[in-house]
């Protein structure tokens, strides 16, 4: 299986972390880390205080600053909240997701979803995670116009433009052993590539094991995690997608990025939701029944790596190697070419880069 790694076991319920280093360190969003903002790391009661702001916020559309800056270390602009009157407010005029029309976008695919919009949540996939630890879940889809504590690589926390990104965790139950689920990242970048191209988007090509590019700059990335249970095995798919940052915020990030508009989409959020939802659907359909393998030649073609020589990165101490990359196996595993011979790399605490 590709890139899992045991991450935590509770209620005789197995989570498996797929694909850790699924979001670069330097994430698809483009605001600073929370423990950034504050020079230290976020404590858990400052999470709870931000979480009952959010609630009165969602209730009422409105908190007073006061109580903001007298109760929150954090600016409340990283929050994508505006000032008004003493008030703190959602901005308004800003293409926002709506369930209705996501629905009629997806026209026959929309009774397979149970879909929630949430204007501020820490993390759709800990959610879904949470849901799916207690409960069974199939095809539930959450969406977020904001989330403050998206998870990438190590455990990092993330902030995204408000209404501004993509970030979208999907639900679905699977037949198919842990084992058996080697190379589903993968897919998921397929499914993404094909559905932001309908939407417009132009030239995207893929990065093993789970980024979209676009010219040499990231335009999205993939959290895939795993719950195995008695009841099944459970399969989240987080992913986002970069659709209208400023030039600001595409300056503060430490790699190069683009988004949906600088790369020829016009369509709305709700349209590239429901695009990259028909194509998931399908793509996932297909490797619940045949596995990994239909999909090599795929991602072989739309592989920015494929032929290139490299630099294997590992954590920790390990000195770096150069490496050829040959393709991907029938798990998702990278096949590389080193000084020793081939060898088969299948994720973890790895990247590898273009020399």
């Amino acid at each position: 299986m590709c890139a899992e790694t045991l991450f935590a076991v509770a209620r005789n319920t197995v989570l498996v972390h797929v694909a850790s280093d699924c979001l670069n360190d330097e994430a698809i969003v483009s605001p600073p880390p929370l423990s950034n903002l504050l020079g230290r790391p976020l404590r858990m009661s400052e999470l709870a205080q931000i979480s009952e702001f959010i609630a009165v916020l969602e209730q009422n559309g409105r908190v007073l600053e006061a109580d903001w800056l007298a109760q929150i270390e954090l600016p409340y602009t990283s929050f994508g909240l505006l000032e008004k009157d003493g008030l703190l407010v959602w901005p308004e005029g800003l293409d926002l997701l709506n369930a209705d029309v996501i629905d009629g976008l997806l026209a026959k695919h929309s009774s397979q979803f149970e879909m929630h919009i949430h204007k501020c949540i820490p993390s759709t996939n800990t959610l879904l995670v949470e849901e799916a630890q207690s409960k069974g879940i199939d095809n539930q889809v959450h969406l977020a116009e904001f989330q403050y504590q998206g998870r990438g690589r190590r455990g990092r926390q993330w902030l995204s433009p408000y209404a501004r990104n993509l970030a979208v965790s999907l639900g679905r139950a699977s037949k198919r052993a842990l084992a058996d689920l080697g190379g589903l990242s993968l897919v998921v970048g397929l499914a993404l590539a094909e559905g932001l191209e309908t939407a417009g988007v132009k030239g995207i090509s893929l990065k093993w094991p789970n980024d979209l590019w676009v010219n040499n700059k990231k335009l999205a990335g993939i959290l895939v995690e795993l719950v195995s249970s008695e009841a099944g095995t459970r399969v989240i798919i987080g992913f986002g997608v970069n659709v209208d940052l400023s030039d600001d915020e595409i300056l503060s990030i430490d790699q190069p990025v683009t988004d949906a508009r600088r790369c020829g989409s016009s369509a709305d959020r709700n349209s590239l939701v429901a695009h990259c939802l028909k194509a998931l659907t399908q793509y996932l359909d297909h490797f619940e029944e045949n596995g990994f393998k239909p999909f090599i030649n795929g991602f072989n073609a739309l592989h920015i790596l494929h032929g290139a020589d490299c630099n294997l990165i590992s954590a920790g101490e390990t000195p770096d190697r150069a490496v050829k990359v040959l393709g991907v196996g029938e798990m998702g595993e990278l096949i590389v070419e080193t000084e020793a011979g081939t060898e088969r790399i299948h994720g973890g605490e790895v990247s590898i880069r273009p020399t």
